[in-house]
């Protein structure tokens, strides 16, 4: 489910990328991958980024922290009608 007032999709899975499409906070998305992003180097090592690969309507790209991750359909349903109210 989408935290986020409203985000863009993204083509890669790093900042940057070009627009697939937008969502809203409380769209429901089917997590399809998940992939951890290291933009660090040898010399100056980050901590890595979580992104998932989506599909709500729009396929793409998003950082995870602007989702929740739920086990069953119902319960991201669930959320989302709380938040949007």
């Amino acid at each position: 489910m989408i935290v986020s007032s409203y985000i863009s999709l993204s083509n890669a899975p790093e900042e940057g990328g070009l627009s697939h499409g937008y969502l809203r906070r409380g769209s429901i998305v089917k997590v399809l991958e998940r992939r951890l992003i290291n933009k660090g180097t040898e010399t100056s090592p980050s901590m890595p980024e979580s992104w998932v690969f989506v599909d709500g309507g729009y396929q793409g790209w998003l950082y995870e922290e602007l989702v929740d991750v739920y086990d069953y359909e119902d319960q991201a349903k669930t959320a989302a009608e709380k938040i949007v109210q």
